[in-house]
């Protein structure tokens, strides 16, 4: 016996339908509402003291980890293709990474 598809007119109304996607509307406006007040209602800027520590780290050992991430990331897309035009990656990266601390300005 061949079941009878279920009418769209009665998906659209069905009350089981709605109530999950109103919920989670509601609860994504109520999240968003909470963060918004918790973040910027207030005049303070808190991110102020982390400018000077986060150049710091990107200088030092932060970047030495972005060259040894490209680098393994490189090395398996290497094996993976063994076109070696992919560790070309690792220079363009380094180069990239030099010029915009170059136009920032924290290096020289």
């Amino acid at each position: 016996m061949k079941t009878q598809p279920y009418p769209l007119r009665l998906c659209l109304c069905d009350i089981h339908w709605q109530w999950p996607l109103l919920l989670r509307f509601l609860l994504c406006l109520s999240a968003c509402m909470i963060a918004l007040n918790a973040f910027a209602s207030s005049g303070d800027d808190l991110l102020q003291g982390t400018d000077a520590s986060w150049w710091a780290t990107f200088n030092g050992t932060g970047k030495n980890y972005l060259y040894a991430g490209e680098g393994v990331i490189a090395l398996l897309g290497f094996i993976k293709t063994r076109n070696p035009g992919v560790l070309v990656g690792i220079v363009v990266v380094a180069v990239f990474i030099n010029i915009v601390l170059y136009f920032a300005g924290q290096t020289g």
